[in-house]
């Protein structure tokens, strides 16, 4: 960190993966979303469907009563327990059955919704929105009154659910609302990049399925093979990195086997993005600085 050279952006660290896998990005003033939750969606099996099937995060969370807004705590998703989560989910589907909409929950925490047709919607990750006043984050666009309205409804159902009354009974955070977020249907399948990814995450198993990125498992034993061109090691978010991954990409540097490293970190909606070359190794003037040094552009030169 303190030898690289840094960019911060308001982009998700999620939204630049796929731009990076050949998606055309998401720019601010778009009318629609980078369909996230539909290529997450394509990486959980249990989820295949018909490819002009649209799906919009429904995540699980706590909105907190502030003295004239709500404002949206994290972690998002909010962590439920299974049998928490299943009850809820029978509830919202019980409701909502006779509107076509269909409740799922995937592997990692997030909640998906499966809708008829894609929503006219722009909408705002959580991470963004995470510890602010909500109402400059809600759905913006023609169908935005829709979602504002099924929002509302979905509140009140959860209010009155038995499932949130016993989390409040032993000091739990109910769930209050659910935060939509990167709406859209799958992309067309596209043509594979060169990238040798890492990881075991919906979306990079999404991305691999749509014929973007070759996939593979992370390995017992972190390491780079000689024939990797263009290398991707992708963490769960739920998992804390094995430290030995980043000694050995280092070490891929200081022998000349890798020519570029980059690492990117997200924070609070932002990704900053750190940019090493071997030569880079050789900056010992640099002093270290904490990751939220970094992120607000605060670190010693």
């Amino acid at each position: 960190m303190a030898k690289s050279e840094h960019v911060l952006t308001t982009q998700t660290l999620d939204a630049l993966i796929c731009s990076m896998a050949g998606l055309p990005a998401a720019t601010s003033d778009a009318k629609a979303d980078m369909p996230l939750a539909a290529i997450c969606a394509h990486g959980e099996s249990a989820f295949d469907g018909a490819a002009d099937t649209a799906f919009v995060f429904a995540d699980p969370v706590h909105l907190v009563l502030q003295r004239d807004s709500f404002s949206l705590a994290a972690p998002v998703p909010l962590p439920l327990a299974e049998e928490e989560s299943a009850a809820l989910l029978h509830t919202l589907n019980r409701h909502f059955a006779a509107d076509g909409l269909t409740f799922l929950a995937g592997r990692d925490g997030h909640w998906y919704l499966r809708c008829g047709s894609a929503p006219a919607i722009r909408t705002h990750a959580p991470g963004q929105a995470a510890g602010h006043d909500i109402q400059a984050f809600l759905p913006e666009g023609a169908d935005a009154g829709y979602w504002r309205q099924l929002s509302n409804e979905i509140q009140m159902l959860l209010h009155a659910d038995p499932v949130n009354a016993k989390r409040e009974a032993y000091g739990h955070l109910p769930c209050n609302s659910l935060w939509f977020w990167g709406a859209g249907v799958l992309p067309a399948c596209g043509t594979l990049s060169g990238i040798s990814a890492y990881a075991s995450t919906p979306l990079l198993r999404g991305l691999a399925k749509l014929g973007l990125i070759a996939l593979h498992p992370l390995p017992m034993h972190p390491g780079f093979e000689v024939a990797d061109k263009n290398v991707w090691v992708v963490f769960d978010a739920a998992q804390p990195p094995d430290e030995r991954w980043f000694e050995a990409a280092v070490d891929a540097l200081k022998s000349g086997l890798a020519e570029v490293l980059t690492l990117f970190f997200e924070l609070e909606g932002q990704v900053l993005s750190t940019r090493m070359t071997r030569a880079d190794l050789w900056k010992f003037w640099r002093r270290h600085a904490s990751l939220e040094a970094y992120c607000e552009n605060k670190w010693p030169q």
